[in-house]
């Protein structure tokens, strides 16, 4: 699975974007374990005291927010899937992470889809 860090989040691994291993049976918590196993000074960036994504942290599965839509932690994320972690974006008002045109109730992470030129 395919990692996109931003802003502060990839200052502070060194890194935008980076590739682990995981099995097809992995979820969110387990991606988030290989990131911070690969950099460790991300758990405190990323996590709060009880081990829960910070409010301000946003995660997103190819174009969902398991938080908001899927099981959280436990989302199945795929092989191939990206997923995405970011602080919030200055000026933005909506901390929502809400994406346009997405269903409810997804089994697995959405593709972020190809874009048109």
């Amino acid at each position: 699975m395919h990692w996109k860090l931003f802003a502060t989040v990839a200052d502070a691994a060194g890194e935008r974007e980076l590739t682990l291993d995981l099995g097809d049976e992995a979820t969110v918590r387990d991606a988030l374990d290989a990131l911070f196993e690969r950099h460790p000074e991300l758990s405190d960036v990323v996590l709060d005291d009880e081990g829960d994504l910070r409010e301000h942290m946003t995660l997103l599965c190819g174009e969902t927010n398991p938080f908001l839509d899927g099981r959280g932690f436990d989302e199945p994320v795929g092989e191939d899937e990206t997923l995405a972690l970011f602080p919030p974006v200055s000026g933005v008002n909506d901390r929502s992470g809400r994406l346009r045109g997405r269903s409810r109730g997804r089994r697995r992470c959405r593709p972020a889809r190809a874009r048109r030129r």
